[in-house]
């Protein structure tokens, strides 16, 4: 397992610890596009804060870049008055969703 792996399963045992509903996404298609999965962009982790709250949260490695689309879907989250934030740790994504549940 890579790194970003590891960090997205840390995060969701976090999260479903401290409990909050939280769900694994996976974006784009398999099989030679012939099963669509979630939109290009779409955050890795999908949450809903205790105040019932959406967050998205997409998982980078130290310094990771962002891929195309993803800056799009955060914005589109944003404006929808959802949070939408990039997260490199546990500690990251533990602050989000504080920051989401006031």
């Amino acid at each position: 397992m890579n790194a970003e792996t590891l960090t997205v399963k840390a995060i969701l045992q976090y999260l479903t610890s401290a409990g909050y509903w939280a769900v694994r996404v996976q974006s784009g298609s398999l099989h030679h596009g012939r099963i669509h999965l979630a939109p290009k962009g779409t955050p890795d982790i999908l949450a809903c804060s205790k105040t019932g709250r959406f967050v998205g949260l997409e998982v980078k490695r130290t310094g990771g870049a962002h891929r195309p689309g993803q800056d799009e879907c955060r914005s589109r989250i944003l404006a929808s008055r959802g949070v939408c934030e990039f997260v490199e740790s546990v500690e990251d994504a533990a602050c989000v969703m504080l920051g989401a549940d006031s």
